[in-house]
């Protein structure tokens, strides 16, 4: 604003004095047109200026399940930021409950969210999901037992299973097996419930996962993700349909950078 102000007093500080060179005497119909055409050309050039250095407003968009003071929420802000970066705008991250999304979808309270599948066919109505993706997730059972085989979700059923409950897909394939699962609300409760012997088996996402494992509560505790993955999704965005153009670049930008895999190996956490 203090920018804006600047530039407008220097433009109407310019036209004044080229104005005043050129008029004889300011009198009567003289004055008023002078005066007319100076404040038309103002309004002209403060619509200029005001686009040049007015920034582009932050749009904000969900995302469920991580921590906003984790890593892995801090690489899921950096490559929003990227794809923002790349059409013009700003996307500010926020962790909201999932349950908690479709409501503020609807009201419009927020302008997105970053999820796996269509989850928000029903809750919430209308949204259009950029059609590419923004990447490839692997999803990875964690477990203390060193020589479990895992092959499948279908391997899971004898066991006792931990998860987070931001994730849509791993809420959809264990639910066949309820009474044997705990979800929680972020991967470190998770994987503190694994520790304590309460489930053999945690299912996360490398990126979220590998940080906390190297981190001093969980590094010594010998957690670690057991092969084959146990699934392959992708994650979307879903926009609000007043962000149409917006959902176009968005599509455009993200094949460029699915051609090269720009995001693959941060997401997968360096497994």
């Amino acid at each position: 604003m203090k920018k804006q102000r600047t530039l407008l007093a220097l433009l109407n500080s310019a036209i004044t004095n080229r104005w005043r060179i050129r008029s004889p005497k300011n009198t009567g119909k003289l004055d008023e047109d002078l005066s007319l055409r100076k404040r038309s050309l103002i309004t002209l050039l403060c619509l200029v200026v005001c686009a040049q250095v007015t920034p582009a407003v932050s749009l904000v968009f969900a995302v469920a399940g991580f921590e906003e003071n984790t890593d892995s929420f801090r690489v899921a802000q950096s490559i929003a930021s990227d794809v923002a970066h790349r059409c013009g705008t700003e996307i500010v991250l926020a962790s909201i409950p999932y349950q908690r999304q479709n409501y503020l979808l609807r009201s419009q309270e927020i302008d997105g969210s970053f999820s796996q599948k269509n989850r928000f066919d029903e809750g919430a109505p209308g949204l259009i999901r950029v059609e590419e993706p923004i990447a490839e997730f692997f999803l990875y059972a964690y477990s203390k037992i060193k020589d479990l085989k895992i092959d499948g979700w279908e391997s899971l059923k004898d066991y006792k299973v931990a998860y987070n409950s931001g994730s849509a897909i791993t809420r959809e394939k264990l639910t066949s097996k309820e009474e044997n699962t705990t979800a929680f609300s972020s991967d470190r409760a998770a994987l503190q419930f694994l520790d304590s012997g309460r489930a053999e088996i945690f299912v996360g996402l490398p990126f979220a996962i590998e940080p906390l494992l190297k981190g001093d509560r969980f590094k010594t505790k010998g957690i670690a993700a057991l092969l084959p993955p146990l699934d392959v999704y992708y994650t979307y965005i879903h926009i609000q349909p007043k962000h149409a153009q917006l959902a176009k670049c968005f599509n455009s930008e993200l094949k460029k950078t699915n051609e090269v895999k720009a995001y693959e190996q941060t997401l997968r956490g360096g497994l």
